[in-house]
């Protein structure tokens, strides 16, 4: 839950109840935070959590970051937002990340002003003020050499977040500074850019291929999603592999990559590959991802309860409330499914062409092709 003005002494109770304390076993530090850290196991701790590629791997860093935070360490309590953003290791939980990021932040940690940037950027917290706020955040960790930020900053400029425009060759440079520095991440992001010849650099399947298998090997969970789909799709000069692509988007799944979690869901729903149809695995991988604030995550499990899918019960106004969520937060299946509810009238919502229309063609827009043909405009009224 969100405690407003808890404050630092709150933190560190919070830290030692992470570890499985009780709060009066726990004693926590009740002064100010320190930007310094025990450099040797720390340091060790952050890298290992960063190549970690199972829970089991990371759990015991975040022990070590929940006990260094627990004791007022500024390392520490960033390492445990880190932590509980991607709950790997840990629960996943974003309003406590942002809190602990915030505080480490606040303290000198420029890992926590990275989180916290990161934070501000995911799920449905896309408006223009977050992303200027990340932005600053990303700037002033990597003007420190924080290399995480770096690779941050660099997919800001990329992109043309937080009022940059867009500038490819910016974010390569970015890039290449992270990546040579040892950050796996950046490396992967490298990977596709050589993947589709992007910011000057000629197509180089081979190269890219190297790059991401080389970023996943080490740690890094978006590129082992990527890997995943060029397994599955046979891209990038690899066989399609839908075992191989399963089994890493299981690995990234539980490494906290939401759209991994999607992927799994998708593989479920239809019984593709080495993995059986079970809608009840594709209904709590999508639960998974939505409560994660991931907008994709939310539509499939709309969709489940617009039908009475997955073992869940039939719930047209729930499925109503996720897929407007879902749309509003850039998932144009969401805006299809939305559009469907509207043009069949679901329970709690008036039945509205004119609406349906609306979002079938933002649906179709945004590259849902089966909703061109649920237009008005194509002859037919109504969804399927």
């Amino acid at each position: 839950m969100w405690c407003k003005g808890l404050g630092v002494a709150g933190l560190l109770t919070l830290a030692s109840a992470a570890l499985g304390c009780s709060q009066g076993e726990a004693s926590p530090a009740k002064a100010p935070l320190r930007g310094s850290a025990p450099a040797e196991t720390l340091g060790q701790s952050r890298q290992r959590f960063e190549r970690a590629t199972s829970d089991a791997q990371a759990g015991p860093a975040v022990a070590l970051f929940a006990s260094a935070c627990g004791q007022g360490n500024a390392e520490g309590c960033a390492g445990l937002g880190h932590a509980m953003r991607r709950g790997f290791g840990t629960r996943r939980d974003p309003t406590l990340a942002m809190q602990f990021c915030s505080e480490a932040c606040k303290a000198g940690s420029l890992w926590g002003c990275t989180g916290e940037g990161e934070l501000l950027t995911e799920g449905r917290r896309h408006q223009a003020a977050d992303q200027a706020k990340a932005l600053e955040l990303f700037t002033r960790a990597c003007a420190g050499n924080e290399l995480e930020a770096c690779e941050a900053l660099a997919r800001m400029h990329e992109r043309g977040r937080g009022g940059l425009a867009k500038d490819e060759t910016k974010a390569l440079e970015l890039f290449r500074k992270a990546c040579d520095g040892g950050h796996m991440t950046a490396c992967g992001d490298l990977g596709r850019l050589y993947l589709r010849g992007g910011a000057g650099l000629a197509r180089d399947e081979a190269k890219a291929v190297e790059l991401i298998r080389g970023a996943c090997s080490g740690g890094a969970a978006d590129s082992c999603w990527l890997l995943a789909t060029l397994y599955a799709n046979g891209g990038g000069g690899l066989p399609k592999d839908l075992t191989r692509a399963v089994e890493l988007h299981m690995n990234t799944c539980n490494m906290g990559v939401l759209a991994s979690c999607n992927a799994l869901a998708a593989f479920y729903m239809s019984g593709q590959g080495p993995v059986a149809m079970d809608e009840a695995k594709a209904a709590a991988l999508f639960r998974k991802s939505c409560e994660g604030g991931e907008s994709f995550g939310c539509a499939g499990l709309g969709s489940l309860y617009a039908t009475g899918g997955g073992g869940l019960p039939k719930d047209e106004p729930k499925a109503v409330e996720l897929s407007r969520a879902s749309c509003e937060g850039g998932a144009m299946l969401g805006c299809a499914q939305l559009g469907a509810l509207y043009a069949t009238g679901a329970e709690g919502l008036a039945k509205d062409e004119a609406k349906a229309a609306e979002f079938f063609a933002k649906a179709c827009t945004g590259g849902v092709t089966s909703a061109c043909g649920w237009l008005p405009s194509a002859g037919v009224s109504a969804a399927p």
